[in-house]
This record gives structure tokens, C-alpha cells and sequence, in this order.
């Protein structure tokens, strides 16, 4: 908890945390996250790609850009040296064209990981309940499909799995693409360590982790946005 304290501190007097930096306040509470690092030019890119291994995302870390997609700030699936400079390149130029007053933090590296399923979650807080644990499909269809599971924390694996059932008329757990029994454990428990975040830290006033990129046993977070208050 006090080095999340810490990087949220950091932050100050933002109230909205680089994806890097809320990835990291994640990690810190055991959720799973991709392999990734912040550099700050196309050299160290280049370098940082050999590092992650395999084909990798380049993202622009702005507090200006919290939704990087609209100002061209996000390079996918780059392999190899001279995709990665390139890359590199043309989103600090289009960024650069599109939004010159965002101030570059850097850009983060960031691993791809497989998706056979995205899930969106996250932690909103009620005035009167206090924070929400939110659970639904991710990704493009979370605006298509707004169907979610909410719990308040404190609650256990066994609760998350519950409530992850009720999704989708069960689909979700026992479909033909759904969720596989390790695959729904790690779900809930990411659940519950949402939920014990939102408890410790009552600095967060909202995370939205999304898309969870789930595949072949495994949950990983690929992006998240973090609110915070500071005192």
C-alpha cells in the first residue's frame, strides 16, 4: 500500500495517472499486467522491444491523452528494429500534428498479449455504498453489450465467480468460448483485488481496467485508467 501511496503522490498535482503509472499501482496489489517499459526516445524503444519480446505496442504517455486512440497515440503489433523506429517516429509525429499541447511524458513499450475474450473491470464509488466492484465484456463490445456484475468489497474469489456466472445467462462461465476454470479464477481474483485496493487507497475515485485480455489460462491487464483525489 505505501508504495502505491507513492506513486499516486508522485502524480500530484494530476488527477488522472499515465497508464504506466496506474498499471504499476495495479501491479503492487498482484494483478497481473503486461510486460512493458517507459522510454523516451526511438533508440530506447528499439531497445526496450528486444527486451519484451516478441511483436509490441508503442503508446505516448500524456496526461493530456487519456483516450490515446483519438490523437493517433497508440502503434500496434510492431516486430523487428525498423518497424519499432518507425513506428516510434510517425505517432510522435502525428501526436505532434493532432494535439501539439499534450506534453510528452514518454512512450511505454508494452508487450501484446493474446485475447480469446475481453473483459472490462473496475471500481466506480457510490455515495451511499461506498466503492463498486464492476465486472462485463471489454474491449469493442463494452459499449455494445452493457451488461456488468457489481459487488461491494470486501468479498472472496467464491463471490466474484458468482457473480461472474450471471453474465450473459451464464455464457460467459460455461459457453463454448467462455471462461476457463483457470481463467475464471484469475478474474475473480483480480475482482478482489480491486476490491481491496478501492478499500485501502480511498485516495482512487475510479478504475477502469479495460480491456483484461484473457487467453490460454491466463488474465492480464493491457491498459487502465486511474482517477485520483489528492488531499
Amino acid at each position: 500500500m505505501r508504495e502505491a501511496r507513492e506513486l499516486i503522490a508522485a502524480a500530484a498535482p494530476q488527477t488522472v495517472l499515465l497508464e504506466s503509472t496506474g498499471k504499476r499501482v495495479l501491479a503492487r496489489y498482484g494483478i497481473p499486467v503486461t510486460r512493458e517499459e517507459l522510454v523516451h526516445d526511438a533508440e530506447a524503444a528499439v531497445e526496450a522491444a528486444a527486451r519484451v519480446g516478441g511483436p509490441v505496442a508503442l503508446k505516448v504517455m500524456s496526461y493530456r491523452l487519456p483516450h490515446k486512440s483519438d490523437a493517433g497515440a497508440i502503434r500496434l503489433g510492431l516486430a523487428g528494429a525498423e518497424e519499432v523506429r518507425a513506428g516510434y517516429r510517425d505517432m510522435l509525429a502525428e501526436v505532434a500534428a493532432r494535439a501539439p499541447e499534450a506534453v510528452v511524458e514518454g512512450v511505454l513499450v508494452q508487450q501484446m498479449v493474446p485475447a480469446r475474450l475481453e473483459l472490462t473491470c473496475g471500481v466506480q464509488r457510490d455515495p451511499v455504498f461506498g466503492p463498486m466492484v464492476a465486472v462485463g465484456l471489454g474491449g469493442v463490445l463494452v459499449e455494445v453489450l452493457a451488461e456488468a456484475a457489481l459487488l461491494r468489497p470486501p468479498f472472496d474469489a467464491a463471490t466474484a465467480e458468482k457473480a461472474l456466472g450471471g453474465l450473459l445467462g451464464g455464457r460467459l462461465l460455461h459457453g463454448r468460448r467462455g471462461l476457463s476454470e483457470p481463467e475464471r479464477r484469475a478474474v475473480a481474483e483480480i475482482m478482489v483485488r480491486l476490491g481491496e485496493l478501492a478499500l485501502e487507497l480511498d485516495e482512487v475515485a475510479e478504475i477502469d481496467v479495460n480491456p483484461l485480455r484473457v487467453a490460454d489460462g491466463r488474465v492480464c491487464a493491457a491498459d487502465a485508467l486511474i482517477v485520483v483525489r489528492h488531499g
